[in-house]
């Protein structure tokens, strides 16, 4: 597709648009990697063991993120738009268009079963109302295209950085809880061993919460650095400082 153009040129041309300020930027990049790393195990749940898991996202990663994205990168500088389908069009015809489309399908695909799945386990967690997944499937689908028929991909770039300031606290309090503080360690290493759920899990974690909520906001106001590092970061001790006062509380 680039047969006509000279890599040199294309790697070293200014954008064709407005320059992006460097920390909206690495937010939209690095919030990306974290959201992959946070919606993983929805991917992986059914894999055989940890080795398949790592394979999965050592290729998915160096392959889809570097490789893919650079070449995308660079097509679209020859072209000079942000449109994928008219890039594909432009260089490689309808066949490559196509395949763009077949490509989102699949894509979509994944985001609507990780959408439903965290939907599905909220709505029972939360408030106890178990509802059948093909339904929240066909729902969050329904709302997903009329999205898309009203124009969401015009205010994409904002999206992606809404999401690379939102969900990496959640990454922040889960690595936290987990490796630092270690609560509920023992149950979820009995279930794991017996390939199960935990019997008992919290409807809902106030310090977590709070913690997430003080760290979105941090890290959309707060421009200094990378948003997507700051909200990780206020999470993870918002949530550690947190859970030590409450222990020490509750001892007394």
């Amino acid at each position: 597709m680039l047969t006509d153009y000279n890599l040199s040129d294309l790697i070293n041309m200014a954008p064709p648009g407005a320059v992006m300020p460097f920390g909206v930027a690495v937010t939209m990049v690095a919030g990306g990697f974290m959201v992959g790393a946070i919606i993983t195990p929805d991917m992986s749940r059914f894999n055989r063991n940890i080795k398949d898991v790592f394979w999965m996202t050592f290729l998915s990663l160096f392959l889809g993120e570097l490789i893919v994205n650079t070449l995308g990168v660079l097509m679209a500088h020859a072209v000079g738009s942000p449109d994928v389908v008219s890039i594909m069009l432009t260089l490689g015809g309808w066949l490559s268009a196509s395949l763009v489309i077949f490509a989102t399908i699949k894509i979509n695909d994944m985001n609507l079963y990780g959408a439903s799945l965290g939907t599905s386990n909220f709505l029972d967690t939360a408030f106890g109302i178990k509802m059948s997944r093909s339904t929240i499937t066909l729902v969050i689908g329904v709302l997903g295209t009329l999205g898309s028929v009203l124009g969401i991909l015009d205010r994409f770039v904002g999206f992606l950085t809404l999401l690379g300031v939102a969900l990496p606290p959640v990454g922040g309090v889960i690595i936290v809880d987990y490796f630092i503080l270690k609560r509920f360690r023992k149950e979820l290493d009995i279930s794991r061993a017996q390939n199960k759920l935990p019997d008992y899990v919290e409807n809902i974690n106030p310090i977590a919460l709070v913690s997430w909520i003080c760290a979105f906001l941090v890290g959309y106001f707060i421009q200094w650095g990378i948003p997507a590092v700051n909200s990780l970061f206020t999470a993870a001790i918002l949530y550690w400082v947190g859970n030590v006062i409450f222990a020490s509380a509750a001892k007394k």
